[in-house]
């Protein structure tokens, strides 16, 4: 016979006696039990909706808290790169776009060559800022110029790049 079955009987035996023995004890010792129960429900707010409400906005202030940290890091992690990736292109003629000499590091692009730079992109499945897009052009770097974005944008007017609407006739005229 195992120890629970020999307690289960002792208790069926005993019941009454062991019932009216409790009592006696809980009437002795009423202050201190009442006490311990009073200290066991401040526990028990932690499953009060209003202590879950305030550990949520807490979770939820850290996490934004956490989140503007990271985003910071990010873009100084990103420009980083990108001037990385800017002295790397510019050359021996510095961070100047090559057909006006341009010089605002907030204005240069990296400009493909032959064009084609967004379908590169796509093919490659790179983001711009990424340290690997660094490396390809690494391995090709005749095949990328630096320009400002005016000087980057009037090459790809002037070579079909981008599909535009035609607002405006060879005259100047609006149509």
């Amino acid at each position: 016979m195992t120890k629970k079955e020999q307690d289960k009987r002792y208790y069926e035996k005993n019941r009454v006696k062991l019932n009216k023995k409790n009592l006696e004890y809980y009437y002795q010792n009423r202050d201190s039990i009442r006490l311990k129960q009073n200290v066991t429900k401040k526990y028990r707010y932690k499953n009060d909706s209003m202590f879950k409400m305030k550990t949520l906005n807490k979770q939820r202030a850290d996490y934004v808290k956490y989140n503007e940290k990271k985003l910071m890091y990010m873009r100084g992690w990103r420009e980083k790169v990108r001037l990385d990736v800017l002295k790397f292109v510019g050359g021996e003629k510095g961070l100047v776009c090559i057909k006006c000499g341009f010089s605002d590091i907030k204005a240069l692009q990296i400009d493909h060559v032959n064009g084609g730079g967004r379908k590169e992109l796509r093919e490659l499945s790179f983001d711009k800022n990424n340290k690997q897009y660094l490396e390809h052009i690494k391995k090709n770097p005749i095949g990328y110029q630096l320009l400002c974005a005016n000087c980057n944008w009037i090459k790809k007017v002037d070579n079909n790049e981008v599909k535009r609407r035609k607002l405006f006739n060879e005259n100047n005229e609006k149509i």
